[in-house]
């Protein structure tokens, strides 16, 4: 008497829904972000578990169940470092205890302890970098800019002059609002006198950007600019940071001449 050792084919509707979904949430975590990884490989890791029992614990099913595990810790890490405000410990406002000079002697500045910096002059303007070293010096801020321009003429009515450049500013076409949302409003500086703001908010990824301005005038000849990027979700001290920064810039007109 022979034995007939009977095995069940492979149904393949519960894993390929499931490897469909794996590449559906592929695709929506590059575009959509961590909320359509959850969607997908949700759906998908419920599929891979009805595969996984109708094929009598087969390792096929177990494989996607795990593919799909994966992308759900994915999704978490990413929404945990891009999407989650930062801890309480995190968001502390730097010392503005190291000295910048720029290289060509025009200004100087007091930026955060630590930072990194890079010449960042063009040819009617200086200007630096600042980026925090590590990860333990993001405060929601990834880089911080400071520019520093002598104007043509003095102005005796900076308010006035900001509030044209303003107008200025916020006239030029904006091709796609889809894209990204840009406004202007007026500051008030640490010194008492009157600045502009411009946000910038960056919407073409799901992760969302900003980039904050602040413009000021020093001295009714010099335009100052000290502009801060970083991930919306951790811009919470970006504002006191550029204030801060705008009030340390000093200017040093007869060393840039010196130097020239």
């Amino acid at each position: 008497m022979s034995t007939i050792e009977i095995q069940n084919k492979i149904d393949l509707k519960w894993l390929g829904a499931s490897c469909a979904a794996a590449i559906i949430s592929v695709g929506l975590g590059i575009g959509v972000g961590p909320v359509g990884i959850y969607w997908a490989s949700g759906g998908g890791l419920a599929f891979a578990a009805l595969g996984f029992l109708n094929q009598r614990k087969s390792a096929a099913a177990f494989a996607v169940i795990g593919l799909h595990s994966v992308l759900l810790i994915a999704g978490l890490a990413l929404d945990a470092l891009f999407l989650k405000p930062l801890s309480d410990e995190a968001l502390q406002m730097p010392r503005l205890t190291q000295l910048y000079r720029d290289p060509g002697g025009f200004f100087e500045s007091r930026i955060p302890a630590g930072w990194t910096t890079e010449n960042a002059d063009a040819s009617n303007e200086a200007g630096v970098r600042i980026r925090p070293s590590d990860r333990q010096q993001y405060m929601g801020v990834s880089e911080l800019t400071i520019r520093v321009r002598e104007m043509a003429n003095p102005t005796s009515d900076p308010v006035r002059f900001l509030s044209k450049m303003a107008e200025k500013i916020s006239a030029k076409p904006q091709k796609d609002r889809t894209l990204f949302q840009f406004s202007t409003s007026p500051a008030h500086l640490l010194s008492g006198e009157q600045g502009m703001w411009s946000h910038l908010l960056v919407k073409r990824f799901w992760v969302p950007l900003y980039q904050l301005a602040l413009y000021g005038i020093k001295e009714k000849r010099y335009l100052c600019t000290v502009s801060a990027t970083g991930l919306k979700n951790h811009s919470t001290l970006a504002e006191i940071l550029c204030l801060g920064e705008f009030q340390t810039i000093r200017i040093h007109p007869a060393d840039h001449l010196d130097h020239s």
